[in-house]
């Protein structure tokens, strides 16, 4: 479905030496790079995240369902090592979450 993201959860190189302060053979160190200035990021829409399981949920209904409670457009879905990550506006409640994903697995119930 084109409402779904997919989002790799692997590092360039140059991000994982950075992060662990490690050096790459062949590679100048960290210090002779020349370093940009940080540029600021816009506020993020959807601040907060919510986890689900995707091996049998339906993209359709999932979608619908979503676009019931936020509205269309509103909220963004992500995929990830065979899970989907809500990127919500507000925090969604347990209850809440609950309640979605057995009105999206309901087929399977049938």
């Amino acid at each position: 479905m084109a409402f779904l993201k997919k989002n790799s959860s692997h590092k360039n190189r140059l991000e994982v030496k950075e992060d662990t302060g490690g050096k790459a053979v062949g590679q100048a160190s960290s210090s002779s790079l020349p370093k940009s200035a940080p540029t600021p990021k816009a506020a993020n829409p959807f601040p907060h995240e919510q986890l689900m399981r995707a091996k049998y949920l339906d993209q359709r209904k999932l979608k619908n369902s979503l676009d019931s409670i936020y509205g269309e457009g509103k909220y963004q879905v992500k995929e990830r090592a065979s899970r989907y990550i809500l990127m919500l506006p507000t925090p969604m409640k347990k209850d809440d979450l609950a309640q979605l994903e057995q009105r999206v697995r309901l087929h399977y119930n049938d």
